[in-house]
């Protein structure tokens, strides 16, 4: 028997006709959406834009909610959403959801490794560290604050295998009554972490002979009371236990040699060890202690010449080890500089009443901006001791750096006042052309005493200066100003004239700026600073 769609009159059939009608509609809404230009977007770019739009967003709630409204917007979106598995194994948070819908989030990640918490200065409950660390087998970075009454909870939980952590934050919210004698067990992980390579530990320790401590690339520790801090000749015996370390970072967590408190991990550690302790593949070290201890351990620590070192020392007076710190620094800069010919800047500032140096200028020029984000980082915080100040160790950081001071291009001193040693070392920099972020201070005081012949072969200081950087404009102004023309008038009559004078940030008057272009200056300022008249 013939169907009924092959005769050529079925529209004819009402109740066939209503369907085909119903139907042709729901086709058009159907396919109407798919057309839109959003949805002709390839699947690779979508997923694209969604893991973007996730993990730019660093506030937990927003980045929840933000996927949420992803996988509402329409039925392609949401299959896509749901595919995403990575994405939704960042939204776990156990502090701010509620444990139903944590496992919806972790159903629908699984099985993709996730990251769970945060360090803050709020202890995390132990029912909610408890319920995270049941998911230690998928965790991949957990970050915790805990106070001691989830101590127990945390070592026990920690106890058990973790086959995917990489990276492991502890920390103990201060307690200023009772110090802090909490130490990780050596039964961490039970002993199997295979892909465990980062620790951040503050104000607790660990037992450097647990057996996943050995594969450690970074580790940082800080805050350590005086019944956990090694000693120098301790850390030089626990580091030899990490010696694929890429990362170092002690802050506060050095003790004196003749402390009275028995630490508590000594009893499990080597023998204190005397002989220097190579880290090879170290590329970025921090220390941050008193400056016998930072000098002590600078002196026993072998590591590669292009390592990034930021040391800071506390209770700086005279003496060898003011010597031993600046002279690290010193040698460091000069690898630095070794590396990049036509770019070695030094940084000379003022930090409350530490002195700070660095080879990170602040103010610089567009041609400096690449060459500066390619160099190592090297940074040098002073803090000088009761019965000491800036003023007095500062000749001796300048003598450390006479090497720094003969190859430099580019030099920021950003003191308070000017201070008569600076002369010396400036004089020295015959390679200098730039000066960046000149003071008024150091306008009225340096730039004087620069209008001058050497003694030593009658030349003129600085030959190589070319370049003025201003990130204030109260050199332009009164008798500083007055001081500036002079200097600028006198580098012209020696045939060594300054060609380039640069406005960061600066309110200065057109006529100051038409008056510099008149010598043959450059003369560079940013849209909107330059001011008709002086209000």
């Amino acid at each position: 028997m013939p169907s009924v769609l092959d005769s050529p009159d079925w529209r004819s059939y009402t109740p066939i006709r209503k369907s085909y009608s119903t139907l042709n509609s729901y086709s058009s809404s159907y396919l109407v959406p798919k057309k839109a230009p959003i949805n002709q977007l390839y699947r690779d770019v979508l997923e694209r834009i969604f893991t973007i739009g996730v993990e730019e967003e660093r506030n937990p709630r927003i980045q929840h909610r933000f996927l949420l409204s992803l996988s509402q917007v329409c039925f392609s979106w949401r299959v896509l959403a749901h595919s995403l598995k990575s994405l939704w194994a960042l939204c776990v948070d156990f502090e701010n959801l509620s444990w139903e819908w944590n496992n919806e989030l972790l159903g629908r990640s699984f099985p993709h490794p996730i990251s769970i918490g945060s360090r803050n200065c709020f202890a995390r409950h132990f029912n909610v560290i408890s319920a995270e660390l049941n998911q230690l087998h998928r965790i991949q970075s957990y970050h915790v604050s805990f106070n001691r009454s989830s101590w127990d909870v945390l070592t026990t939980k920690l106890s058990q295998p973790a086959p995917l952590i990489r990276h492991l934050d502890v920390n103990l919210v201060i307690d200023h009554d009772n110090p802090s004698r909490l130490c990780l067990p050596r039964d961490l992980f039970d002993g199997h972490a295979p892909n465990f390579r980062s620790l951040a530990l503050n104000r607790c320790w660990v037992d450097f002979s647990a057996p996943v401590v050995g594969g450690l690339t970074s580790l940082s520790v800080s805050n350590l009371s005086a019944a956990l801090a090694p000693s120098v000749s301790d850390w030089c015996s626990h580091l030899l236990r990490v010696p694929n370390l890429e990362e170092l970072i002690l802050i506060n967590a050095i003790s004196a040699e003749e402390t009275l408190v028995p630490p508590l991990h000594h009893n499990s550690s080597p023998p204190s060890h005397s002989e220097p302790v190579q880290l090879r593949y170290l590329a970025h070290l921090n220390l941050n202690n008193g400056l016998q201890e930072v000098a002590s351990l600078l002196q026993k620590l072998l590591i590669p010449i292009d390592c990034d070192i930021i040391t800071g020392a506390t209770n700086c007076q005279l003496g060898a080890d003011l010597d031993v710190v600046a002279t690290t620094f010193s040698q460091a800069l000069q690898y630095t500089y070794s590396i990049t010919p036509s770019y070695k800047p030094l940084r000379i500032s003022l930090h409350g009443p530490a002195l700070c140096l660095s080879n990170h200028p602040k103010v610089f020029g567009h041609s400096e901006s690449r060459l500066s984000s390619q160099l190592p980082i090297h940074y040098l915080y002073i803090q000088p001791s009761a019965l000491s100040s800036w003023e007095e160790l500062l000749p001796t950081l300048l003598r450390c750096l006479t090497p720094v001071f003969d190859a430099m291009t580019l030099f920021e001193p950003q003191l308070p006042i000017f201070h008569p040693t600076l002369l010396g070392s400036i004089m020295r920099a015959s390679n200098l052309d730039t000066f960046s972020n000149l003071t008024s201070c150091m306008t009225k005081g340096l730039l004087p005493h620069l209008q001058c012949l050497l003694s030593s072969d009658g030349g003129v200081p600085l030959p190589a200066l070319q370049n003025i950087y201003f990130a204030d404009d109260e050199s332009m102004w009164g008798p500083k100003y007055r001081t500036f023309v002079c200097f600028l008038r006198w580098r012209s009559s020696m045939q060594l004239p300054i060609r380039r004078v640069s406005f960061h940030n600066c309110a200065v008057l057109k006529d100051t700026i038409f008056m510099l272009e008149s010598m043959g200056i450059s003369v560079d300022t940013e849209r909107g600073h330059m001011r008709w008249q002086n209000l």
